[in-house]
């Protein structure tokens, strides 16, 4: 049965990816990403205090931070925060809205700029509204505000770093780990990930995340079935791992990404002498990495940040090792599959990805 849920983000996928295809004079060529990512962006920041999974939980901790109590035992918990939050509700008490446009308009800003100064001048940049849309990156903007605060911020800094402007680099990241501290694991693009290495070496990396991975998964689902059986005997039993925990959005996610990186490994053309190993290594050293850490409660955590990284780093590889005439067409049919599928996935496991009943203010 179709859930009503997904039609209007249909309309708002829809929308902005015809709008970012807009071509106009190329004084003006950013205007039509400009339009999407704002309408992206007023769609998150005016949402519902229902829709989503803690945008209720933000509302409840900004009606609550004046008080001392609840504000010292909230403030171990990344405190540059909500000690932002705070200053904020001190001067302005309208339930959280306010806080939650600010969140929304810094991110998206982010975002914005990040794509539009990327160094390789010949993409274009509704490649990056798509992959953004199409890996369901969007979705989590609904979600945790602190996270997709902070990877947002280090989305920027990445850029920076490949611009080589490093100091606004460092500070943009140091900020995004303030507001969350999954944001560290980003301290890899520019030291593991900056490593040269050779098609054959990744392929080997790629093959031991996937049995690791795989393994994982096979001995959660066992310890989950054993539970079961114990848990009759004492509830001491229930400290086992359950069972992995798999939406089919990631499922997809975890299956596409994986074809990709085999396509771009095995292709003739990827050269990895003459590029600057920064954006390969960033999508084929991080996919492996997510790999190993699939199905685990940490997984989610560790991906959103890489996984925005792919809006940048997935462009500039397919504009950079495939033939000119083939790169269309790779990369709209890449996000034209992940659309369907999350579509797909939406209207048969709606809780899987939209857990929340659309609603703005």
């Amino acid at each position: 049965m179709i859930n009503s849920e997904i039609f209007p983000f249909i309309a708002i996928f829809s929308t902005t990816i015809s709008i970012s295809f807009i071509h106009i004079k190329r004084k003006y060529e950013n205007i039509p990403l400009l339009v999407s990512v704002s309408i992206l962006a007023l769609v998150v920041a005016y949402r519902g205090p229902l829709m989503g999974t803690d945008t209720d939980q933000y509302r409840y901790i900004y009606s609550r931070l004046l008080e001392k109590d609840f504000y010292l035992l909230i403030l171990i918990n990344d405190p540059f925060y909500y000690m932002l939050m705070r200053e904020l509700r001190a001067l302005i008490n309208d339930g959280g809205l306010l806080f939650q446009v600010l969140n929304s308009l810094i991110s998206f800003t982010c975002i914005y700029i990040a794509w539009i100064i990327q160094p390789i001048k010949n993409i274009p940049k509704s490649y990056h509204l798509l992959i953004f849309l199409g890996l369901s990156i969007y979705i989590n903007y609904f979600n945790g505000m602190r996270q997709t605060s902070g990877m947002s911020l280090g989305l920027l800094a990445y850029i920076l770093f490949i611009k080589r402007k490093y100091i606004f680099a460092i500070i943009l990241f140091i900020l995004g780990c303030l507001i969350h501290k999954s944001i560290f694991i980003l301290i890899l693009v520019p030291t593991l990930f900056s490593f040269k290495t050779s098609k054959k070496n990744y392929f080997y990396i790629w093959i031991t995340s996937l049995f690791v991975s795989f393994s994982g998964i096979t001995t959660k689902y066992f310890l989950s079935i054993l539970s079961e059986r114990l848990v009759i005997l004492s509830d001491f039993f229930l400290r086992i791992p359950v069972e992995p925990d798999f939406s089919n959005i990631m499922i997809f996610r975890f299956i596409g990404l994986n074809i990709l990186y085999y396509l771009i490994i095995t292709r003739k053309c990827l050269d990895l002498n003459n590029k600057d190993p920064l954006v390969y290594n960033s999508f084929l050293l991080g996919l492996p990495f997510i790999n190993t850490f699939l199905g685990t409660a940490i997984e989610s955590r560790i991906s959103l940040p890489i996984e925005l990284l792919y809006t940048i780093s997935i462009p500039m590889l397919l504009i950079s090792i495939t033939y000119k005439n083939q790169t269309k067409i790779l990369s709209q049919s890449l996000v034209l599959v992940s659309l369907v599928a999350i579509t797909r996935s939406v209207i048969s496991d709606s809780n899987g990805i939209l857990p929340f009943s659309l609603q703005f203010q």
